[in-house]
């Protein structure tokens, strides 16, 4: 009878966690919904634009500049397969991803500490996710790598149920993380670090590496038989070395309002500590969370930390951390204050997240993420006029940034430097001067500018007339 009552018991708590995880999903496409039309970003346009010119035969690395690992590129043709070529698309496409990521949390949470705390990290992911200064609601590398560092986490916390099926996978989902965002990479060498202290077989260890070289031969066959490799060495791998020798500041900077609108998260990590010390560091599967966050947090800085976006493949493991705080402070020592200290700490969380934010519009929150600077609304404007009047044939040049006006207008770049930062200025000086003298040249119908960059181009702007002046972006007109 004890049985029949437990299992009838077990049903009802499922079927309660069920209802509450498709709120949770509710929640998210609430929030998201919102900044649905939120104007791309540079990397999104970059992003945006190879993949829409993959349908064309022309390739990142040797046809386009873009220095990101190329798995990027085939979720943004997996979006547009889905939903159409539009930068709403990957919007839409980025919602029900995020929500794969909630539940991703859940059941590697459920399997790790029951289902009271994976509901409650559930629910802080989705309540944290959206941060728009942070990024969150756009549909950057570092949420679509999120789903698989998750995955390669759950593999590795469940190890003992199926040891070498499971480390081959951890291994294998850790590569395609990598291969969409190479930041990431000390993650997997803290789980072999991990694994080699806790004195694991090496049959597990050649199971992790083997899955992990499996992924990789295979973007390493891709770009061998498409005639890439040699480009992607050299934008994939050597500019990337380059591009991290950048200053520290503005990761400072950065930092110091991640501390800030993440406080409660920062005291979730460093509570892991505390249980840690009071468990006498025995908790293995809290100790290799706590190892792998600060892994990833380590990965950022190495990377200078210089934009928010960055720190989004940290949020999920975060609220697991932070999941642990509330579960074992408050829903296992106070039993009594517990709903009320819990609901409390979600409403403060909600509404600091989420909230203040959602009265802005997807302009507006652009502007926010970008510290006052409105060019990324302003290039959005600029491909709805150039649509409106553009005619075949039509020609192109956005300098010295702009990928996403070429996706949006759908017009080809007639150069391969579409993104040109700082850090390329620096690496390939003869490639900046080959696209400006291409514009001199053959002066293109449109021109669409960063107003502080027109020096740069000289005399070419005498034989175009101004249409749009914005306070970041002005687009000219061939006369």
């Amino acid at each position: 009878m004890t049985d029949v009552s437990d299992g009838i018991k077990k049903k009802h708590e499922d079927l309660l966690s069920y209802i509450f995880l498709a709120l949770l999903a509710a929640i998210i496409f609430i929030l998201r919904l919102k900044f649905i039309t939120l104007p791309m970003d540079r990397d999104e346009g970059a992003y945006a634009y190879v993949a829409w010119r993959m349908d064309f035969h022309e390739l990142p690395y040797r046809d386009i500049f873009d220095h990101k690992p190329p798995v990027i590129y085939f979720i943004y043709r997996l979006a547009f397969l889905m939903f159409g070529q539009s930068y709403t698309a990957i919007r839409g496409f980025t919602i029900f991803y995020v929500v794969a990521i909630m539940l991703a949390v859940f059941f590697t949470v459920k399997k790790m500490a029951g289902t009271k705390q994976a509901l409650i990290s559930a629910a802080l992911y989705s309540f944290y996710q959206s941060s728009v200064f942070f990024q969150g609601i756009n549909s950057n590398t570092e949420i679509f790598a999120s789903l698989f560092l998750i995955f390669s986490f759950y593999c590795t916390v469940n190890l003992r149920e199926r040891p070498l099926p499971y480390a081959f996978l951890a291994g294998l989902f850790f590569s395609a993380a990598f291969f969409i965002k190479e930041s990431v990479f000390l993650a997997g060498a803290a789980t072999l670090i991990w694994w080699i202290f806790k004195k694991t077989k090496k049959e597990i260890l050649f199971a992790y590496i083997s899955g992990f070289l499996v992924f990789s031969a295979i973007i390493f066959i891709w770009l061998a038989a498409n005639g890439i490799l040699k480009d992607f060495m050299k934008w994939g791998v050597s500019y990337n070395l380059h591009y991290i020798k950048g200053s520290f500041n503005q990761g400072l900077f950065i930092f110091k309002l991640f501390v800030i609108e993440n406080t409660l998260h920062i005291i979730g990590i460093l509570a892991l500590v505390f249980i840690l010390f009071k468990k006498k560091f025995n908790d293995d599967n809290t100790l290799y969370l706590f190892i792998y966050i600060l892994s990833l947090g380590l990965g950022i800085f190495i990377l200078r930390g210089e934009y928010q976006h960055y720190y989004l493949f940290l949020y999920p493991f975060m609220c697991m951390a932070t999941g642990w705080l509330i579960n074992y402070l408050f829903l296992k020592n106070y039993k009594i204050s517990a709903s009320i200290c819990a609901a409390a700490i979600f409403a403060v969380t909600f509404v600091f997240n989420n909230v203040l934010y959602y009265f802005m519009n997807a302009n507006e929150a652009s502007y926010w993420q970008y510290l006052g600077d409105n060019e990324f609304a302003e290039a959005s404007i600029i491909s709805d006029y150039i649509n409106a009047i553009k005619k075949p044939g039509n020609e192109l040049f956005a300098w010295p940034g702009y990928p996403q006006i070429y996706f949006l207008t759908k017009i080809k770049s007639q150069v391969k430097q579409i993104n040109v930062l700082p850090a390329y200025r620096r690496f390939d000086p003869d490639g900046v001067h080959k696209a400006i003298e291409y514009a001199k040249k053959n002066k293109p119908t449109f021109i669409a500018v960063y107003s502080s960059m027109k020096t740069e181009l000289g005399t070419l702007f005498d034989n175009y007339k101004l249409l749009v002046k914005g306070e970041s972006v002005e687009l000219y007109y061939r006369k």
